[in-house]
């Protein structure tokens, strides 16, 4: 991404595509959109896969593969949807990645790769401007080929374009049920809670142990507070997915938000006997050991995820809750200070909370050792913390 401050005096924000589109050498630039560029291109093409984000420098991005295929009537199909409008400057060119995006190969030759924006227009990097289809025909080759229309209305609004990559990785085509949960998953990122859940309950409804459609409701059920609700799909997605080392970290967390501690403590050692180096288990477990009043426990499950995860701030934080618990004033404060620096490095507005608290702590631990100085200077951090997050719009 570029930041950079125009000549108008607005700041922007823009991808490098779209950075060199519209500010670089126009000497340089590539030519407009011309139909016989595609028309000596898609004779060769034997197979078309499509992946569901944008593309950025020409590449796709590495998002799920929605369709692939070596259909030769498929392919010919689609060529005839790829006509555009010849037009000096083509459409312009959308500040957004786009999506979704095809990958046409000749043989395991990739050989070019054109991005849909929008719906209605292609971006290809042979050419300077995104060029305007004729029709809407890519869509409803989209929709015949089995991506499902409601994901793909949704990723014409390109809702991609700072974020992650949702299920990033994935090689092979998404099923039915795995793109309504990969909308699922969009919507989510959008907050649009209500509507996710209601996805996710409706693959449920076709396929009750689909495993993964539990934990994605029992994330959106959690986000919206119904920890009980989310503890019940959780221990469904257990049951019909088998043993999961995330999963069961997931579990443990919300059991202890539920107040059962003890059996937090047995699913967060279930989750770490899978996989012994889940820091975010570690974390967890140690402040449940903490709770359960077994601060040498406790400090040794701090100790490794610290070891496994040492720029994450809060295993310092409660490392020093119990540092206080067996009487060790001075790790304490080394810890406080550590987690201040590394939550102050984010630089997140949520995080101030929890910034106010450890000044106010550190604060009572130098009171204890004198440095009356220093625990003032703490205080008066923590206080103005506390004024920001009350003042209008904080």
């Amino acid at each position: 991404m570029m930041c950079f401050r125009g000549e108008d005096g607005w700041v922007y924000l823009l991808d490098l595509d779209a950075f060199e589109y519209h500010y670089g050498d126009q000497s340089q630039q590539l030519p407009d959109p011309l139909q016989r560029d595609l028309d000596a291109l898609l004779p060769r093409v034997t197979r078309v896969r499509v992946r569901s984000g944008g593309m950025l420098q020409g590449r796709a991005l590495a998002w799920p593969v929605l369709i692939d295929t070596v259909d030769a009537a498929a392919i010919a199909a689609l060529s005839t949807c790829l006509a555009i409008r010849e037009a000096p400057g083509g459409s312009g060119h959308c500040c957004c990645l786009g999506g979704p995006t095809l990958e046409l190969f000749a043989g395991s030759e990739l050989v070019a790769t054109i991005g849909i924006q929008h719906g209605d227009s292609i971006r290809w990097g042979r050419w300077r401007p995104d060029a305007p289809l004729r029709s809407d025909q890519i869509s409803r080759w989209f929709v015949r080929k089995g991506i499902a229309p409601a994901l793909l209305d949704v990723l014409y609004q390109n809702p991609f374009a700072m974020t992650r990559a949702p299920s990033e990785g994935a090689t092979e085509p998404l099923s039915p049920a795995d793109q309504k949960l990969f909308l699922a998953e969009i919507l989510v990122g959008r907050n649009a809670l209500a509507e996710a859940e209601a996805v996710c309950t409706d693959v449920l409804r076709e396929d009750p142990r689909r495993g993964a459609a539990y934990a994605a409701r029992a994330a959106i059920r959690q986000r919206r507070g119904e920890l009980k609700g989310a503890l019940a799909d959780l221990t469904s997605a257990l049951e019909v997915g088998g043993r999961d080392a995330e999963l069961l970290f997931r579990r443990g967390v919300l059991l202890d938000e539920t107040g059962r501690t003890a059996e937090a403590d047995a699913a967060l050692t279930e989750a770490l006997t899978l996989d012994p180096a889940h820091a975010n288990a570690l974390n967890s477990r140690g402040v449940v050991r903490m709770r359960l009043g077994d601060p040498s426990a406790a400090k040794a499950d701090l100790d490794e995820a610290i070891r496994l995860a040492p720029d994450w701030g809060l295993p310092y934080v409660n490392r020093a809750q119990v540092d206080v618990m067996l009487g060790d004033s001075e790790a304490a404060r080394n810890d406080c200070t550590v987690a201040i620096d590394k939550l102050t490095a984010l630089g997140r507005a949520e995080q101030r909370p929890l910034l106010a608290a450890l000044h106010s702590n550190r604060a009572l631990l130098l009171d204890e050792c004198g440095q009356v100085a220093r625990a003032e200077a703490d205080r008066q951090i923590a206080r103005e913390l506390e004024a920001g997050l009350k003042a209008p719009g904080s």
